[in-house]
């Protein structure tokens, strides 16, 4: 009985806490729209202000899966160039690392290819190789192998085409560190608040944050959503007198407690600054 009594006690002062905490203070949320997450810390600051600081990691597929219309195209535009990059001593090394690859030849031997510049990473390296890479390095030197010794549009197309299936397999994973102070608006008339990030244009295109903390709906215990959105204030301004300005982003991407899976066919992993 003292037990039960104990229990719903914890409940109702953890209950209390919860809805008692009136801004958000650290936590995990999904993007609803891209494959990312976003981890946050924030605390309060004695002018009521939040500081947060966010890190952010996408995961985004190298390549999207290339036309053959598309591949023979390039393969037109690039032929004349590659021609120039193939030699006789070209094809050797390229064979010599195909023989290592699939234990024709020891990776001391394959090591005086021209294509090594260090010896001791190279045979590291080839030694913790998996399976799966090594299958991948002899389909694609494979392809430019047959390019070297015979260059024509045909090969190339076949090089291209190798090089892009191996892109499409590939993730990269990257993170994105920022902090950001919000503010808190009240709502008069249905009680709630949000919690508004203070930001003033910056840059050539003026951007302006309005991203938000807002309480996820529905819920008995308060979590909360982020909700990730800029807005341009000069579209017709150059980014590094390259790009306009008008071809930003300024959708609204929302963030969420609610976890999910993601299946995007993924067999290489890279890691990307960015």
């Amino acid at each position: 009985m003292k037990f039960a009594i104990y229990f719903l006690i914890f409940l109702f002062i953890f209950h209390g806490k919860s809805y008692a905490q009136d801004y958000p203070t650290t936590g995990l949320l999904y993007n609803t729209k891209e494959v990312s997450s976003l981890v946050y810390y924030c605390t309060k600051n004695d002018n009521n202000l939040l500081e947060c600081q966010f890190t952010q990691t996408s995961v985004r597929k190298k390549a999207d899966p290339r036309s053959i219309e598309d591949i023979k195209e390039r393969a037109k535009k690039e032929l004349d160039a590659a021609k120039k990059d193939m030699s006789d001593g070209e094809c050797h090394s390229i064979e010599l690392l195909i023989k290592a690859t699939r234990g024709d030849i020891s990776l001391e031997e394959a090591s005086k290819s021209g294509f090594i510049s260090d010896k001791d990473t190279f045979i590291k390296e080839m030694k913790s190789s998996s399976k799966k890479k090594k299958e991948f390095l002899i389909e694609s030197m494979s392809s430019l192998l047959d390019f070297c010794k015979n260059p024509t549009e045909d090969n190339l197309v076949n090089v291209i085409k190798t090089a892009n299936k191996r892109d499409t397999l590939t993730c990269e994973v990257g993170p994105n560190t920022y902090k950001q102070t919000f503010q808190f608006v009240n709502d008069a008339v249905s009680g709630e608040g949000t919690w508004v990030v203070i930001s003033s244009p910056t840059g050539p295109c003026g951007v302006i944050n309005l991203s938000r903390f807002e309480r996820a709906p529905n819920t008995d215990i308060p979590f909360w959503n982020y909700v990730a959105k800029k807005t341009i204030t000069n579209p017709k301004g150059k980014i590094l007198g390259l790009n306009s300005c008008s071809v930003l982003d300024e959708d609204e991407y929302l963030y969420t407690w609610n976890s999910k899976e993601h299946f995007m066919g993924c067999e290489i992993i890279e890691f990307s600054p960015f």
